[in-house]
């Protein structure tokens, strides 16, 4: 915890002493909007949903600091992941326009706050829907990207709200993911899936995860676990761990933790963030 509290308070002094930097990427992205609305075929909304991506200030520092603050570079990838995005029509993306079996139950959603006031992304594995395997990637691939959409915004706008209220370290650039393991039964491992999150997680939505908290692990996950590490950098093993569940209160407060005090009806009530 002390780790991860330095952490916060060193990248809100990086945040602020390259404002100026952050400042001059937005601009320069704004500059190409008009012929990418042009390449694109962008009507009024989907173009002002790409400026709006363009003038988040959290998205740019993690670029920014993923790249060792060099603008050109950075630049480049924003403009790449636009593209992405585009071509993904990530600004259309609801829960109405995917599965309904994916919000049937309480398998993804964000819950409150850890101790450090991060954002607390919840996923219950029992709830993974079975599909067949030639389709796992396809049904979820969305789901996925909704999510870390989700979570892109909810960063973005706690960190507007910190910085109108003066706050010292306003900067929120991460999120908590806690991974419940309880009844999940057989977990299906696919190496693509593997490959598509990972991919996510470091180009499409980089510096974006925290912490990844995993709750009762139990031996039949040891094999999953062993694949994993193959494909994971130090770096993102460092933020992956094994807590029993009693422990858990030293990290998130014990009334925001699921089967504490938090209430199960509201918890799932709070999935989607506008």
């Amino acid at each position: 915890m002390d780790t991860a509290r330095q952490k916060i308070t060193d990248r809100n002094a990086l945040f602020k002493e390259h404002s100026e930097t952050i400042n001059s990427l937005r601009n320069a992205l704004l500059r190409e909007l008009t012929s990418i609305v042009q390449e694109f075929s962008l009507n009024e909304q989907r173009a002002a949903a790409v400026a709006a991506y363009m003038n988040d200030r959290v998205t740019l520092f993690r670029f920014l600091l993923r790249n060792d603050f060099s603008l050109p570079t950075a630049l480049s990838l924003l403009l790449k992941n636009i593209r992405w995005r585009l071509k993904n029509e990530v600004d259309t993306l609801t829960y109405r326009t995917l599965p309904s079996e994916l919000f049937d139950s309480p398998f993804v959603f964000f819950h409150k706050q850890d101790k450090l006031q991060r954002p607390v992304l919840v996923i219950n594995v029992q709830y993974l829907p079975k599909y067949d395997s030639s389709v796992f990637v396809e049904k979820l691939r969305p789901f996925m990207i909704l999510i870390m959409e989700m979570a892109r915004k909810l960063t973005r706008d706690i960190t507007m709200v910190r910085e109108e209220r003066g706050e010292e370290l306003p900067l929120v650039q991460d999120l908590v993911i806690v991974v419940n393991l309880a009844n999940a039964g057989r977990v299906p491992m696919d190496k693509q899936f593997g490959q598509m999150l990972i991919d996510y997680v470091s180009n499409k939505y980089p510096a974006m995860v925290g912490s990844v908290i995993v709750l009762n692990f139990g031996w039949m996950y040891q094999g999953i676990w062993q694949m994993i590490k193959l494909i994971l950098t130090e770096n993102a093993k460092q933020k992956i761990s094994f807590p029993k569940p009693a422990e858990l209160a030293n990290l998130i407060d014990r009334e925001d933790i699921l089967q504490g005090k938090a209430h199960m009806f509201f918890l799932f009530r709070c999935l989607f963030v506008q």
